[in-house]
C-alpha cells in the first residue's frame, strides 16, 4: 500500500518544486466512548504529506470499556492543512474497529489484534479531526512542534458505543530537511 503510495506521489504532489514529506508518529493515552467507558490506547500513523492534502494511515489498540474488552482501530483517509501557515489541519476518512471481549483477547492476542479471532464484532464507520500544531521552533538543528488533536469515531451499528472520542497532545521532531518527523503522543480523558 505506501509502495501504490509513494509510486503516486508525483500525481499528488502537483509540482516538482514541492518536497513530499513522510510522517510518523507513535502514541498512547486515553480516549472515551459514548457509553462512558473509558480506556487507554497506544498507537502510530504515517502520513505521505504532498503540496497541499496528505494521505494518512493510522492504527491503534488500546484496553476499553467498563465490560473490558480490546478496542483496535485502523483509519485511512486524507489530511489537509488550514490557512497559510497550516496551523490547523483537518483529517477525515474511513475507520475500522474490532471489539474484542477481555476473554477472547487473552485466549487468542494475535488472532485478535490482527481480526481474525471468533468472537470479536468488526464495526466499520467513519473518522473527522481537527488538530492544532504550533510553528515549528528551531532546537539545536532541528525542528520540533507541539500539537493538540481532536478525533471523532462515528460506528452507525449497535454492537457497541455509537462514538469515540480522543483527545491527543504530541509532540513532533523534525529529524532533517528530507521533512520526516517522529512524533510522540499522550492523550489526556477525550
Amino acid at each position: 500500500m505506501l509502495s501504490l503510495l509513494w509510486a503516486s506521489a508525483p500525481v499528488l504532489a502537483g509540482a516538482t518544486d514541492h518536497p513530499i514529506a513522510l510522517v510518523a508518529e507513535a502514541g498512547g493515552g486515553v480516549g472515551v466512548g459514548a457509553d462512558t467507558s473509558g480506556g487507554g490506547l497506544v498507537g502510530g500513523r504515517v502520513v505521505l504529506q504532498f503540496r497541499k492534502i496528505g494521505v494518512d494511515l493510522a492504527a491503534r489498540e488500546g484496553l476499553f470499556g467498563n465490560d473490558l474488552r480490546t478496542t483496535g482501530e485502523i483509519f485511512a483517509g486524507v489530511r489537509r492543512g488550514i490557512g497559510e501557515e497550516e496551523t490547523i489541519i483537518w483529517r477525515l476518512g474511513f475507520a475500522h474497529c474490532h471489539e474484542t471481549p477481555i476473554d477472547v483477547f487473552n485466549a487468542a492476542p494475535v488472532g485478535s489484534i490482527t481480526g481474525v479471532a471468533e468472537g470479536i464484532d468488526h464495526r466499520s464507520g467513519g473518522q473527522a479531526a481537527l488538530s492544532w500544531w504550533s510553528p515549528e521552533i528551531p532546537l539545536v538543528g532541528r525542528r520540533i512542534s507541539l500539537g493538540l488533536d481532536l478525533a471523532v469515531s462515528g460506528y452507525p451499528d449497535p454492537l457497541g458505543p455509537p462514538v469515540y472520542v480522543v483527545l491527543t497532545n504530541t509532540v513532533a521532531l523534525g529529524l532533517g530537511s528530507t521533512g520526516t518527523r517522529i512524533s510522540l503522543s499522550a492523550s489526556p480523558e477525550g
